[in-house]
């Protein structure tokens, strides 16, 4: 972030770290992937770096030492294409080619909410807009999603496509264990 460092990605399961811009190697290789690494990104603060591998996993990193910053994070069943921190710095975002988006708290690691859908196919690359209140990825699908990540924005987007509140099966399958079933969607009667 502070234009002083390039970290690069590579196939030999590494990140490798330069001075910018002189293009000289900065201090040790990144090793713990047991994969190639497919793309890396530093939170806002320049405090972590956070990779996307090919062994499944997500990984942080500490820029001030190299060293790995807690376990990995898992939840993707397939390769992890890219990593993307929000505006803020407070959540990272996850894609890959199981064609879903997983989202994390960076302070806690912990995951928020399940694996979105996002693709038919390989989810190849995402972005958080400038406020950070949208998330957008691409993939192999030839389609761009654009997400909402405002709870307000999500539910009213949610009834809005429904037409109707979720039935108790739905809720199941879309926030299983995340909250209980309530009727969310105020201008439409309570599901069955």
């Amino acid at each position: 972030p502070d234009g002083k460092l390039l970290a690069a990605a590579a196939s030999d399961q590494t990140i490798h770290l330069f001075d910018w811009p002189a293009g000289q190697p900065h201090g040790q290789l990144l090793r713990g992937h047991t994969a190639a690494v497919e793309h890396v990104a530093f939170s806002p603060d320049g405090r972590w770096l956070a990779s996307a591998g090919d062994d499944n996993t997500v990984r942080f990193w500490r820029v001030a030492d190299g060293q790995p910053d807690g376990a990995p994070l898992i939840g993707h069943t397939d390769q992890v294409q890219d990593v993307a921190f929000s505006p803020d710095g407070r959540m990272l975002a996850a894609t890959g080619n199981d064609g879903t988006v997983r989202l994390w708290d960076v302070a806690s690691r912990q995951p928020l909410g399940g694996a979105l859908l996002s693709h038919r196919d390989i989810a190849y690359r995402l972005a958080f807009s400038g406020d950070g209140r949208q998330l957008v990825s691409g993939g192999l699908d030839g389609r761009v999603q654009v997400r909402p990540l405002d709870p307000a924005a999500l539910r009213a987007l949610a009834c809005e496509r429904a037409g109707r509140n979720l039935t108790r099966a739905e809720w199941g399958l879309y926030v299983p264990d995340y909250a209980a079933y309530r009727s969310v969607c105020a201008a439409f009667p309570a599901a069955p």
